[in-house]
């Protein structure tokens, strides 16, 4: 019967407390976004802009290099005839 009385305390002081499973770990956690998950998530949209961004600087780069390739072959056959 003792036992019994120390589960029974034990439930009703965890729902005096304000418990209502949100943050029993079988249930797992819900928690509403907070203002740090929401600049978190401002930072991924930057960095997905900034990797497109990236993306294409990289593209103009190789067809740089592939003018500047061009440019050197005829300047040499030019310079062979």
């Amino acid at each position: 019967d003792k036992m019994n009385d120390l589960l029974t305390d034990s439930f009703v002081s965890h729902r005096d407390q304000g418990g209502n499973g949100r943050g029993d770990i079988e249930m797992g956690t819900e928690r509403a976004p907070t203002s740090g998950d929401l600049g978190l998530e401002d930072f991924f949209k930057k960095v997905q802009e900034i990797e497109k961004q990236y993306e294409k600087v990289n593209s103009l780069l190789r067809k740089l290099q592939e003018a500047h390739e061009e440019s050197k072959a005829v300047t040499r056959a030019a310079a062979m005839k």
